[in-house]
C-alpha cells in the first residue's frame, strides 16, 4: 500500500496544469452530461481535447450543444472525424494532442466523477515522483480480477477515501497521466482496435520505468 501525501501542491494553479482526452463515438447526450460535470467536480482549471468520431451521423445541431457543453474548459481541441476508429488508435493521438500540459487526464464519454477525484490523483501524481500514472474508480461497475497472478483494476468505484496503491495494469478510463509518459513513442500500442489495449498500455508505462497506482475498495 501507498502512503498518500495530502499537504498542499506547490504548482500554482492560475492557469491549466491538466488536459481533459477525450475519445467519443456515439452517446452524444452521454458525452454531453460528461463535459458539463467533469469542471463541477474540481476547483482546478482544465484544458479539454475532444475527438468525436462518427461525425456523418451527427447533426450541426448536436455538434453545437457538444461544442457548448465544453464551456467549463479553459481551452479547448475539439475535432471531428467520419467512422469509428475503435479505441486505442485516436486515444494515442489524442492523447500526443493533449500533452501540452504537465497532465492529462484520460476519460471516457459516459464517466460520472466523485468531486475532488482530479484533485487527489494530481496531488498524488505531485508527491509521488516515480509514479507515472494514477487513476480512481467511480461508481459504475465494481469489477476486480487476477490475472496470472497480476492485480487488475478495471473500473471505477465510488468512494476516493481509500488509499492508493500500487498495481501492475488498471483499465484504460479515469486516468490521470504525466506528460513525460504521454510523450513515450507507442505508449498506445495502435494494432489494438477495442480490447485488451489498456492493459497493455499498463505495461508499456513499467517497461518504461514508471509505477501505476490507483484508488480501489478491494
Amino acid at each position: 500500500m501507498v502512503k498518500q501525501t495530502m499537504g498542499k501542491l506547490t504548482r500554482s494553479m492560475s492557469k491549466p496544469i491538466i488536459t481533459v482526452a477525450i475519445v467519443s463515438w456515439l452517446l452524444e447526450e452521454r458525452l454531453i452530461k460528461t463535459l458539463i460535470s467533469i469542471p463541477k467536480t474540481t476547483s482546478l482549471p482544465l484544458n479539454l481535447c475532444l475527438h468525436v468520431q462518427g461525425e456523418e451521423q451527427i447533426s450541426d445541431s448536436m455538434k453545437q450543444r457538444i461544442i457548448s457543453a465544453a464551456s467549463g474548459f479553459v481551452e479547448k481541441d475539439i475535432y471531428f472525424s467520419s467512422g469509428n476508429g475503435g479505441i486505442a488508435p485516436p486515444r494515442a493521438i489524442n492523447l500526443k494532442r493533449a500533452a501540452k500540459t504537465p497532465y492529462i487526464f484520460m476519460s471516457d464519454n459516459d464517466m460520472d466523477y466523485k468531486e475532488g477525484t482530479i484533485d487527489a490523483e494530481l496531488n498524488f501524481l505531485e508527491t509521488h515522483p516515480d509514479y507515472g500514472v494514477s487513476t480512481i474508480r467511480n461508481n459504475q461497475v465494481h469489477f476486480y480480477r487476477t490475472v496470472n497472478g497480476t492485480e487488475v483494476i478495471c473500473t471505477p468505484v465510488d468512494d476516493i477515501t481509500y488509499p492508493f496503491v500500487d498495481v501492475d495494469l488498471i483499465g484504460g478510463t479515469s486516468q490521470l497521466i504525466r506528460q513525460e509518459v504521454a510523450l513515450i513513442p507507442d505508449i498506445i500500442d495502435t494494432r489494438y482496435f477495442i480490447g485488451s489495449w489498456d492493459f497493455d498500455f499498463s505495461m508499456n508505462i513499467r517497461k518504461a520505468g514508471w509505477k501505476i497506482s490507483t484508488i480501489t475498495d478491494r
